[in-house]
């Protein structure tokens, strides 16, 4: 087995873990022992194997110290904005907060393990927070849409600059509020599945094209 095959193995394991760890911790308050609702666990765990492979490369791609963080912070605004529950909000933003501060104090990335725990925190924030509405958890899941467009949009085009980077990052996070606006305030779960299949065509053809339209300067997506 080829070594770097091995670390991704893992890292994807320990993002299951983490996911599985949120489900037990907010399936109380969320209902997620509810069968409706075994969509958001099942939903839950496949998003902390995701963000296993999306951080890292997130990471990379935006290497100015702080902005990479910063996509996790518009993640849990765009929770904050579509949750029930916001009380425990100040809580989950304590580690991406001293993230991003660190990075700027610093002039220097953090290692990914600490986007890792913040991105545990807002997982946590938003699966604890939606208490029980299906809209809310459809939001809170989508929220994740400000972490993940920009490493999808590479895999398809190879972004020019890291100052593209950042322009598809904030669209991703604009959108990441839309949907929580929008559907995720919605009384019912379809009205949010909609908003956010839209939201996520229309934001991901939009940062398509913007890069299409600058030069490529290949970013290595090796961790």
């Amino acid at each position: 087995m080829n070594p770097s095959d091995g670390a991704t193995s893992r890292r994807r394991a320990l993002g299951a873990g983490i996911g599985l760890a949120v489900v037990i911790a907010a399936s109380g308050p969320s209902r997620l022992d509810d069968p409706a609702r075994w969509w958001a666990a099942a939903a839950t765990v496949a998003v902390g194997v995701a963000l296993a492979d999306l951080l890292p490369l997130a990471r990379r791609l935006l290497p100015v110290p702080g902005v990479a963080p910063t996509t996790i912070l518009a993640t849990l605004a765009a929770v904050a904005l579509c949750v029930a529950e916001t009380d425990h909000m100040m809580i989950a933003a304590i580690v991406p907060v001293a993230v991003v501060g660190v990075e700027l104090v610093g002039r220097r990335q953090l290692g990914v393990e600490w986007y890792a725990v913040a991105a545990a925190s807002v997982l946590w924030a938003g699966i604890f927070g939606a208490t029980g509405r299906q809209s809310a958890l459809v939001g809170a899941l989508f929220a994740w849409w400000a972490v993940a467009l920009l490493p999808l949009v590479y895999v398809v085009r190879p972004v020019a600059s890291t100052s593209a980077s950042i322009v598809v990052a904030a669209i991703g996070a604009v959108a990441a509020v839309a949907v929580a606006r929008s559907g995720g305030l919605a009384d019912t779960a379809p009205p949010a599945w909609i908003a956010a299949a839209v939201v996520a065509a229309v934001s991901f053809g939009l940062a398509v094209v913007i890069v299409r339209l600058l030069p490529v300067r290949t970013v290595s997506a090796r961790p």
